[in-house]
């Protein structure tokens, strides 16, 4: 859906018209101050690279730090393990579904990077893990 922005003058005349098919919108979060706006659209090409990039951030790094603390655990198992590399891919669906068409292409693939590099670590986590107990389970014998 296309929308047109006018902009106009003190006489409140129009003095230039674009149209435009990209925008992003951020909605009022809950705040205590009591606000008129609810919405704010955002059709700057540049500002829309940064937040989509600024949230998707956010996103990611409270996932990484979930995913550090589950490293750092001893007593982790393969179930947490598994939520962790399930949580990174609804990152990654969150990543191609929202925020794809308003990253610039080399912070989408940098932010794709990060989310395969950390599935993997978790996958060779959990192959150790089940070796580990592999290997306990055969001893015990």
């Amino acid at each position: 859906m296309s929308k047109h922005l006018l902009k106009v003058n003190e006489n409140k005349r129009v003095i230039a018209s674009k149209t435009v098919t990209k925008s992003f919108e951020i909605d009022k979060g809950s705040s205590k101050k009591q606000t008129k706006i609810k919405k704010v659209t955002v059709y700057d090409e540049e500002k829309m690279n940064y937040l989509a990039s600024t949230s998707f951030k956010k996103q990611l790094e409270r996932v990484l730090l979930i995913i550090k603390d589950i490293l750092s655990s001893e007593d982790a198992t393969d179930s947490d393990y598994a939520l962790a590399i399930d949580e990174l891919s609804r990152l990654k669906h969150i990543l191609n579904g929202k925020y794809k068409e308003f990253l610039k292409e080399e912070e989408y693939n940098k932010f794709l990077q990060k989310l395969y590099y950390s599935h993997k670590i978790l996958e060779d986590k959990i192959i150790e893990y089940q070796n580990e107990l592999l290997y306990n389970d055969k001893r015990g014998r």
